[in-house]
C-alpha cells in the first residue's frame, strides 16, 4: 500500500481524491464476489453480501486491482519498494491455479482490459504513454503518447472504437475527459472541473459529473457525450453540495466531491468528504445516490467521524454497493490503520458492515 497514514490520507484526499494510494473495491462481473486491493497483506476476495473471506496468497502489496471480463483474471499493479510508480509492474492473476505473471517493462494503473479479455491497456508512466498489451503473450501492440496526466485509477474500455476513455490534466489545468480512439488522442471537456467519469451500458456515451465552486458553495452536474455524433448533453441532475450535506463544519474545513456512475448509466454516487487541510483529520464522509434524471438524494452512508471512504462501486446491475473506508487509530503508542467494507443497496437498505 503506497499511503499508510492518515496524514498522507488526508493529503491524498484533497489532491486526488485518494486515488494515489493503491487502494480499490470492484464487483466481478457476475456480480457475486467483492475484491478489495491497496492492503498490506495481498487481495481480498469476499461474497458480494458481505459474507466470506479469501486472501489470495502472494498478492502482498497488490494495488488497483481490476477484474477481467470473464472473472477468471486480476489486473494489478505492484509498487517499486520505494513508491516510485515509474518503476510499478503490472501483473495477471490467474485465479484457476493461484498464480501470477508480470507484463514486460514498467507499468502502472490505470489500466483496463478490452470487452473480449485478449488485451490490457495500462499506462507508461515513465514514457508518458498508454501502451495496449496482448494478455497471451505480454506483447506491446500499441503505443499513444499522451501529454494530459492520468488523474483516474480506472480506464473504460470504448467498444468498438480500438479505444479507451480517462480522467486526465494537461499542465496548469484541472481534471477533463480524455479518450484515445483508433491511436488519437481527443480531448472531450475543456472546464477543468470533472470529478468522474462513466459509459452507458452500449458505450456510446461517456457521462461525467462536473464541481463548479469549492467547498459547502459547490454544485455538481451531470454531462452525457455522444460519440458518434459528437455533441455532448447537459443532464437534469443539478445539486447543491450545501443542500446535500447541510451540515455546520468548523473554520478552515474544505470539502472535497468525488462521483462514482452506475453501471446501468441511470444514477451517480457523489461521495462528500470534509476535511481540515495539512491535519490527519477526517470531519465528516458521507455518500449520496441520485438519479441522472433529477429527483430525490439518498443519503446511503454515514460514515463515523474521521472515517473516510477511499474506494466505492457499483455491482454490474447496478442493484448493490460497495464501500471500503479507513480510519487511524493508536494502538500500544503505534499509529494503525484500520479498515471497513460496507456493502449496501443504494436506497441504502439491506446494509452490512465487514472490519477487515
Amino acid at each position: 500500500m503506497f499511503a499508510r497514514t492518515m496524514r498522507v490520507v488526508v493529503v491524498l484526499l484533497a489532491v486526488a481524491m485518494l486515488s494515489g494510494c493503491g487502494v480499490n473495491v470492484e464487483f466481478s462481473p457476475d456480480g457475486k464476489k467483492l475484491l478489495v486491493s491497496g492492503g498490506e497483506k495481498g487481495l481480498v476476495l469476499i461474497d458480494a453480501d458481505g459474507s466470506g473471506r479469501q486472501l489470495l496468497p502472494n498478492t502482498e502489496e497488490a494495488a488497483f486491482a481490476r477484474w477481467s471480463p470473464d472473472g477468471r483474471y486480476i489486473l494489478y499493479e505492484h509498487p517499486d519498494w520505494m513508491g516510485n510508480r515509474e518503476r510499478s509492474r503490472v501483473l495477471l492473476y490467474d485465479l484457476r491455479n493461484k498464480s501470477a505473471r508480470a507484463f514486460p517493462g514498467y507499468l502502472c494503473a490505470p489500466y483496463t482490459f478490452s470487452d473480449d479479455g485478449r488485451q490490457v491497456v495500462a499506462w507508461d508512466k515513465q514514457k508518458g504513454c498508454l501502451v495496449w498489451l496482448d494478455v497471451a503473450s505480454g506483447e506491446r501492440l500499441l503505443e499513444v503518447p499522451c501529454a494530459a496526466t492520468l488523474t483516474d485509477t480506472r480506464l473504460r474500455w470504448l467498444p468498438d472504437r480500438y479505444g479507451v476513455a480517462f480522467l486526465g490534466q494537461s499542465e496548469k489545468e484541472g481534471t477533463d475527459v480524455y479518450t484515445v480512439e483508433a491511436g488519437k488522442v481527443y480531448r472531450i471537456s475543456t472546464t477543468g472541473d470533472v470529478i468522474g467519469l462513466g459509459l452507458s451500458p452500449d458505450g456510446k456515451q461517456l457521462l461525467w459529473a462536473r464541481q463548479t465552486g469549492y467547498d459547502a458553495n459547490a454544485t455538481v452536474t451531470a454531462f452525457a457525450y455522444d460519440l458518434d455524433t459528437r455533441t455532448a448533453q447537459k443532464l437534469p441532475l443539478q445539486v447543491s453540495v450545501r443542500d446535500l450535506a447541510r451540515i455546520t463544519l468548523p473554520r478552515g474545513a474544505k470539502t472535497s466531491t468525488r462521483a462514482e456512475f452506475s453501471s446501468d448509466g441511470k444514477s451517480v454516487a457523489l461521495m462528500i468528504a470534509d476535511f481540515k487541510e495539512k491535519e490527519p483529520l477526517i470531519y465528516y464522509s458521507r455518500v449520496f445516490v441520485l438519479p441522472l434524471s433529477g429527483g430525490k438524494a439518498t443519503n446511503v452512508l454515514s460514515a463515523m467521524r474521521d472515517e473516510v471512504v477511499v474506494g466505492m462501486a457499483w455491482s454490474p446491475n447496478s442493484e448493490r454497493m460497495a464501500f471500503l473506508t479507513l480510519w487511524g487509530e493508536k494502538h500500544k503508542q503505534k499509529e494503525e490503520t484500520r479498515w471497513r467494507l460496507r456493502v449496501a443497496r443504494p436506497d441504502g437498505s439491506q446494509r452490512r458492515i465487514v472490519d477487515l
